[in-house]
Formats: C-alpha cells, sequence, structure tokens
C-alpha cells in the first residue's frame, strides 16, 4: 500500500499525551546495533535522536573497543559492548545481546556498522530473530544487499514491520536499478520493493 501524507497539511498523527505517572520504562525500550572503530558517531547521533522522539529506555549496542566512546558522548544512553570478534557467529551467541534483543520494543541496526562477514552474520541473525519492529539503515542495507537477506523469506516469515531507509544508492544496490532509475520513478520503485518484500520503504531524497 502506498500512502501520500503531508506534513505541512496536519495528516501526521498528534503525539500521544505522556501520562504524569509514566517514567522512562513506560515511554519504550529501543536498542540501536552500530558503530565500528572510526565510526562511533553515527551511532551516537542515532541514540540521541531516539531519546529526543520519546523512547524511555536506549541502549547502544557496539563493539567493546568503542562502548566508552559511546558511552561518554551522551549519558543518558546505556551501552552494551560485544566482543571484538573475527569468529563469525560468536557474537549471535552473546547472552546478553540475545537479552537486549528480546526486551526491545523496536531496534535500529546499521549506524556505523562497517561490513563483513561478522557483521553480515549479525543482520541475518537479526532479521530471522528480532520479534519487534525493526528498522535498517546505512550499512545494514549494503549488507543485506549483498546477502540477498530480503529475498530469503526472513521478512515475512517474522511477521512484525521491517523499514529500510535507503538513499537513492543503498537502493540502487538493493533493486539492482541504476540511481538514474530510482530518481526517474522514486516513488513507484519504492512501492514496488516494499510490496514484493514485506517491508516499509523510506527512500531518503528529495522528491
Amino acid at each position: 500500500m502506498s500512502v501520500r501524507i503531508s506534513a505541512a497539511g496536519g495528516d501526521l498523527p498528534a503525539l500521544p499525551e505522556r501520562s504524569p505517572q509514566g517514567h522512562k520504562g513506560t515511554f519504550g525500550k529501543v536498542a540501536i546495533v552500530g558503530g565500528s572503530v572510526g565510526m562511533s558517531g553515527a551511532v551516537c547521533l542515532s541514540a540521541v535522536a531516539a531519546l529526543r522522539t520519546g523512547s524511555g529506555l536506549v541502549t547502544a549496542v557496539v563493539p567493546a573497543s568503542i562502548q566508552s566512546i559511546v558511552a561518554a558522548y551522551e549519558p543518558c544512553v546505556m551501552t552494551l559492548g560485544l566482543a571484538d570478534s573475527e569468529a563469525g557467529n560468536s557474537i549471535m551467541r552473546d547472552r546478553q545481546l540475545r537479552q537486549i534483543v528480546a526486551g526491545s520494543d523496536a531496534l535500529a541496526v546499521g549506524p556505523g556498522l562497517g561490513q563483513g562477514e561478522v557483521q553480515l552474520g549479525l543482520v541475518r541473525y537479526l532479521l530471522e530473530s528480532c520479534e519487534c519492529p525493526l528498522v535498517l539503515d546505512a550499512d545494514a542495507l549494503n549488507l543485506a544487499a549483498a546477502g540477498r537477506l530480503l529475498a530469503s523469506g526472513s521478512v515475512s516469515r517474522a511477521g512484525r514491520p521491517v523499514v529500510l531507509t535507503p538513499h537513492p544508492g543503498e537502493f540502487a544496490r538493493l533493486t539492482g536499478l541504476t540511481v538514474g532509475e530510482i530518481d526517474s520513478d522514486r516513488e513507484g520503485v519504492a512501492v514496488q520493493f516494499a510490496r514484493s518484500t514485506g517491508t516499509i520503504v523510506v527512500l531518503k531524497g528529495p522528491g
């Protein structure tokens, strides 16, 4: 389904009122999986954005080597440091990671994540195991394209919303189209891809 909305025209729903008796646990738990050496900024900004848009508890799941950087950036963001590992699926066996995934109300993966076999396995694991709404951004999109993860049936099998936030270059890798072909019919190609994969596509850029 394709829906065109106008933010200026008042089509967007109003933010819900917050109960005076509410607390941080009332307003949702968000986990953001990303970051790598030299690319800690993206996951930091994503975590702060989650807080500023109303999330009650935000956890940044990052490599242990950059955990202190992310923790120092914003004291309101909790952090979980995963072992820097080249051992493939060892990350997916991390008990704390599994607990974070199971306990989150929404999860995002990709900002500053980097690309490699370990990261590919991580994105595949989250697609297959995460039961809450899942956002794929940045490197997670490139990994999904390289590993053909969205064609594997894992999205529809899990039965929960998966939101993709590509810019035209990332969307070209996902679809096999050129950037020119995408820009010539942005809405059409986004709707077609969303329908074929069972995802929600937020295609960045003008128009």
